[in-house]
């Protein structure tokens, strides 16, 4: 690569300037959830067989938090993978963890290599989940109790929630449902949808989603579960059938990373070839730092050199991505700064405008 840069450095390629207007398709603020590969699953027993089974059940869960999509066994590629889940980890381990009664319980701990699963992804043509996902504040109403209440951090329903949510790769907060939520906030004002009393009461948490979710039952005398979410501005509805309050959590919780799932995840169906050019690549290292950088980036597939003039190096990025999703994607502190558009400048969307503010 490097003989490469300097060949078009000594060639002093030049190209056209088009540049585009940036959008947001994503303004949630997100931050990047690390532990997606690495998955627990509860055993029996700590014999081989034991670690086979779960082995086999955390490469779903892995797939299903990176993907977005339960269902990922239906895919024959992954059936097939799934014959050797231990093929795609780091490692694995028996571990013992303390629920919130104390006991002791055995876990399988498996890391799984993130190449490996972002690969076997892309070859099944299932869709990819960026990492960086918003934490979402769940206010949930349940009846059916000596009295109604509000499902709250620090209870069972909360270790409910939260293995679902983890198990789907999202982070979920309940509330304390202290003194200080208790004066703004109750059970009527979720199941009324008191919307003024619920914004209220979800500025202390400072989280980047509010989800309300209230279990009623309709004439039939059946449970239904009523979801509202405000997500970019707007609040989507939904009625959902559930048994009883564990479902009803779970099941919300699994509609919440659904939900997310459905409009941010990336679609193998599309792909993308988005012309990419970078400012200040005046070295061999910032050269190869950006390819790298590039490179550890899951919603790219590849990227090709086109060419190299005066510090600006052009490239052909590969992705599922819309150009206006991609440039929220990449962090600032990835060291990519995308670069304003001149007022004289065209407009494409097949073009991206970086500066390079990385290792020089």
């Amino acid at each position: 690569m490097a003989m490469r840069l300097q060949q078009l450095m000594a060639r002093g390629i030049s190209a056209c300037v088009v540049v585009f207007a940036l959008g947001t398709l994503f303004p949630l603020n997100a931050e990047s959830i690390e532990w997606l590969y690495d998955v627990e699953v509860s055993v029996a027993s700590r014999t081989q067989a034991s670690a086979n089974d779960a082995l086999h059940k955390a490469m779903q869960i892995c797939l299903a938090r990176v993907t977005g999509r339960v269902a990922v066994a239906e895919s024959s590629v992954v059936t097939r993978a799934l014959q050797d889940p231990a093929a795609y980890v780091h490692q694995y381990r028996f571990a013992s963890i303390s629920d919130r009664y104390g006991a002791e319980n055995d876990v399988l701990v498996a890391q799984f290599d993130k190449e490996l699963i972002q690969s076997l992804a892309k070859e099944a043509r299932l869709p990819i989940w960026p990492a960086d996902r918003p934490t979402i504040l769940l206010w949930m109403s349940l009846r059916g109790r000596p009295q109604s209440e509000i499902a709250k951090a620090g209870t069972q329903l909360e270790e409910l929630a939260l293995q679902r949510a983890r198990d789907r790769g999202i982070k979920l907060v309940l509330p304390l449902m202290d003194l200080a939520d208790r004066m703004l906030i109750n059970t009527s004002s979720v199941d009324g949808q008191f919307w003024l009393d619920i914004e209220q009461a979800s500025k202390r948490y400072a989280t980047d989603l509010v989800v309300a979710g209230s279990v009623k039952k309709n004439v039939f005398g059946e449970a239904r579960l009523h979801m509202t979410t405000w997500i970019d501005g707007s609040a989507i509805y939904k009625v959902l059938e559930v048994d009883d309050e564990s479902s009803a959590i779970q099941r919300g919780v699994g509609y919440i990373a659904d939900l997310l799932a459905d409009r941010y995840a990336l679609s193998r169906d599309v792909q993308n070839v988005l012309r990419m050019r970078v400012f200040e690549i005046r070295t061999i290292k910032a050269y190869a730092r950006l390819l790298k950088y590039i490179d550890e980036q899951e919603y790219i597939d590849s990227a090709d050199v086109v060419s190299y003039s005066d510090g600006v190096l052009e490239l052909d990025v590969h992705t599922p991505s819309p150009p206006d999703r991609i440039v929220t994607l990449i962090k600032p502190e990835g060291k990519l700064v995308p670069r304003l558009p001149s007022h004289e400048a065209s407009v494409s969307l097949d073009e991206l405008i970086f500066s390079w503010d990385g290792e020089k």
